[in-house]
């Protein structure tokens, strides 16, 4: 997984020193599960932390706002991305956010990040915004299908997904 913007305590309550420096030099991160695992706490000084699905965007995002905090799960929820939302330790006046793609896979990973953590806030996935950034990707059936299974999101934004296929 990649961050942007954490610091982290270890088992015994120290600091991780190696994330204190990526951390004043700006730096991103790219930590393995077994890294992550010696991690106790991970928390971030910035009010708003921003999960992203895509690497690209992620990059984008650090450059443009370097005083925010970011995780990048490039484009799947796996294991590490998991034990780090688990670690995440969070203010009262902290916020996360959930900026995926609008598509049946990004959706998913939407919908996953909700019924597991409560508190994240899913963004910038409504119908006006799909409608105004249609991909030319063509969506296979099997990924059409996975619509059916989604729950969270407005009808209107499915029926458009499955209307133009992309």
């Amino acid at each position: 997984i990649s961050f942007y913007g954490f610091l982290g305590k270890d088992e015994t309550g120290n600091d991780m020193k190696i994330l204190r420096v990526y951390y004043e030099e700006k730096d991103y991160v790219i930590y393995s599960i077994a890294q992550i695992n010696r991690c106790k706490n991970l928390f971030s000084e910035s009010n708003n932390i921003f999960i992203l699905e895509n690497p690209s965007t992620y990059h984008q995002c650090i450059e443009e706002f370097p005083n925010e905090a970011f995780i990048c799960t490039a484009g799947n929820l796996n294991f590490s991305a998991y034990k780090f939302l688990d670690r995440l330790k969070l203010e009262e006046n902290q916020r996360v956010f959930y900026l995926g793609d609008i598509d049946p896979e990004g959706m998913i990973i939407a919908e996953k990040l909700k019924n597991r953590y409560s508190y994240i806030k899913i963004v910038g996935m409504n119908k006006e915004i799909y409608e105004e950034n249609i991909s030319d990707r063509e969506l296979s059936e099997k990924s059409l299908k996975k619509l059916d299974k989604l729950y969270s999101f407005d009808e209107n934004l499915i029926e458009a997904i499955k209307k133009y296929r992309k």
